[in-house]
Protein backbone atom coordinates (compact mmCIF):
# COMPACT_ATOMS: atom_id res chain seq x y z
CA UNK A 1 0.00 0.00 0.00
CA UNK A 2 1.22 3.52 -0.81
CA UNK A 3 2.05 6.02 1.85
CA UNK A 4 0.30 9.42 1.53
CA UNK A 5 3.66 11.18 1.23
CA UNK A 6 4.79 8.78 -1.49
CA UNK A 7 4.14 10.14 -4.96
CA UNK A 8 2.14 8.23 -7.53
CA UNK A 9 3.88 7.60 -10.83
CA UNK A 10 2.66 9.71 -13.74
CA UNK A 11 1.22 7.32 -16.36
CA UNK A 12 2.00 9.66 -19.26
CA UNK A 13 5.61 9.98 -18.15
CA UNK A 14 5.92 6.20 -18.17
CA UNK A 15 4.25 5.85 -21.59
CA UNK A 16 6.37 8.49 -23.30
CA UNK A 17 9.46 7.70 -21.27
CA UNK A 18 9.76 11.26 -19.96
CA UNK A 19 10.68 12.50 -16.51
CA UNK A 20 7.73 13.31 -14.29
CA UNK A 21 7.09 17.00 -13.64
CA UNK A 22 6.33 18.05 -10.12
CA UNK A 23 3.33 20.33 -9.93
CA UNK A 24 2.44 22.42 -6.97
CA UNK A 25 -1.17 22.68 -6.05
CA UNK A 26 -1.99 26.29 -5.46
CA UNK A 27 -5.06 26.97 -3.44
CA UNK A 28 -6.30 30.47 -3.98
CA UNK A 29 -8.50 32.01 -1.37
CA UNK A 30 -10.62 34.88 -2.51
CA UNK A 31 -11.45 37.56 0.00
CA UNK A 32 -12.93 40.13 -2.31
CA UNK A 33 -15.60 42.67 -1.70
CA UNK A 34 -18.57 43.54 -3.86
CA UNK A 35 -16.66 46.63 -4.98
CA UNK A 36 -13.61 44.55 -6.02
CA UNK A 37 -15.77 42.07 -7.92
CA UNK A 38 -17.69 44.87 -9.57
CA UNK A 39 -14.51 46.64 -10.72
CA UNK A 40 -13.01 43.36 -11.99
CA UNK A 41 -16.13 42.44 -13.97
CA UNK A 42 -16.56 46.02 -15.20
CA UNK A 43 -12.96 46.20 -16.42
CA UNK A 44 -13.30 42.88 -18.24
CA UNK A 45 -16.55 43.91 -19.90
CA UNK A 46 -15.07 47.23 -21.00
CA UNK A 47 -12.05 45.40 -22.44
CA UNK A 48 -14.34 43.01 -24.30
CA UNK A 49 -16.42 45.89 -25.67
CA UNK A 50 -13.33 47.80 -26.80
CA UNK A 51 -11.84 44.70 -28.41
CA UNK A 52 -15.17 44.01 -30.11
CA UNK A 53 -15.31 47.56 -31.47
CA UNK A 54 -11.81 47.22 -32.88
CA UNK A 55 -12.71 43.86 -34.43
CA UNK A 56 -15.88 45.37 -35.88
CA UNK A 57 -13.84 47.95 -37.76
CA UNK A 58 -11.49 45.30 -39.16
CA UNK A 59 -14.28 42.89 -40.03
CA UNK A 60 -16.28 45.68 -41.64
CA UNK A 61 -13.36 46.39 -43.97
CA UNK A 62 -13.02 42.70 -44.80
CA UNK A 63 -16.73 42.31 -45.50
CA UNK A 64 -16.75 45.44 -47.64
CA UNK A 65 -13.78 44.31 -49.69
CA UNK A 66 -14.84 40.69 -50.11
CA UNK A 67 -18.61 41.23 -50.47
CA UNK A 68 -18.95 37.66 -49.18
CA UNK A 69 -22.24 36.85 -47.42
CA UNK A 70 -20.46 34.90 -44.66
CA UNK A 71 -18.33 37.96 -43.84
CA UNK A 72 -21.46 40.07 -43.43
CA UNK A 73 -23.09 37.35 -41.32
CA UNK A 74 -20.04 37.25 -39.05
CA UNK A 75 -20.07 41.04 -38.84
CA UNK A 76 -23.71 40.96 -37.77
CA UNK A 77 -23.00 38.33 -35.09
CA UNK A 78 -20.10 40.38 -33.74
CA UNK A 79 -22.32 43.47 -33.56
CA UNK A 80 -24.87 41.52 -31.51
CA UNK A 81 -22.10 40.26 -29.22
CA UNK A 82 -20.84 43.79 -28.58
CA UNK A 83 -24.40 44.97 -27.89
CA UNK A 84 -24.91 42.08 -25.45
CA UNK A 85 -21.69 42.98 -23.64
CA UNK A 86 -22.86 46.58 -23.30
CA UNK A 87 -26.19 45.42 -21.89
CA UNK A 88 -24.35 43.20 -19.40
CA UNK A 89 -22.28 46.20 -18.33
CA UNK A 90 -25.46 48.16 -17.60
CA UNK A 91 -27.01 45.19 -15.76
CA UNK A 92 -23.82 44.88 -13.72
CA UNK A 93 -24.16 48.48 -12.56
CA UNK A 94 -27.84 47.95 -11.72
CA UNK A 95 -27.01 44.80 -9.75
CA UNK A 96 -24.27 46.62 -7.84
CA UNK A 97 -26.71 49.36 -6.88
CA UNK A 98 -29.20 46.75 -5.70
CA UNK A 99 -26.58 44.94 -3.62
CA UNK A 100 -25.03 48.01 -2.05
CA UNK A 101 -28.22 50.05 -1.73
CA UNK A 102 -26.69 53.02 -3.53
CA UNK A 103 -29.01 55.47 -5.21
CA UNK A 104 -32.06 54.57 -3.14
CA UNK A 105 -32.00 57.63 -0.88
CA UNK A 106 -32.71 60.10 -3.68
CA UNK A 107 -35.66 62.49 -3.85
CA UNK A 108 -39.06 60.87 -3.95
CA UNK A 109 -42.22 62.26 -5.48
CA UNK A 110 -45.32 61.91 -3.36
CA UNK A 111 -48.61 62.66 -5.06
CA UNK A 112 -51.49 63.43 -2.72
CA UNK A 113 -54.86 63.36 -4.38
CA UNK A 114 -57.74 65.21 -2.75
CA UNK A 115 -61.18 64.30 -4.04
CA UNK A 116 -63.79 66.77 -2.87
CA UNK A 117 -66.95 68.17 -4.41
CA UNK A 118 -67.33 71.87 -5.14
CA UNK A 119 -70.05 72.19 -2.48
CA UNK A 120 -67.72 70.71 0.16
CA UNK A 121 -64.93 72.98 -0.96
CA UNK A 122 -67.19 76.06 -0.74
CA UNK A 123 -68.24 75.03 2.79
CA UNK A 124 -64.59 74.69 3.86
CA UNK A 125 -63.68 78.08 2.38
CA UNK A 126 -66.61 79.75 4.16
CA UNK A 127 -65.70 77.98 7.43
CA UNK A 128 -62.12 79.20 7.10
CA UNK A 129 -63.33 82.77 6.46
CA UNK A 130 -65.66 82.62 9.45
CA UNK A 131 -62.84 81.29 11.62
CA UNK A 132 -60.58 84.10 10.43
CA UNK A 133 -63.25 86.76 11.17
CA UNK A 134 -63.82 85.35 14.65
CA UNK A 135 -60.07 85.31 15.40
CA UNK A 136 -59.69 88.89 14.17
CA UNK A 137 -62.55 90.25 16.23
CA UNK A 138 -61.34 88.84 19.58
Amino acid sequence: MMDENEKKPDPLSEIFNLPSIEREKNVITVNSTIEDDFEFARKNLIDIIQSGKDSLMNLSDIADQSQHPRAFETLSLLMNTVIDAQEKLLKLRKTKHELTGEGQAGPQTINNTLVISSAEMLERIQAARDLKKNDGSN
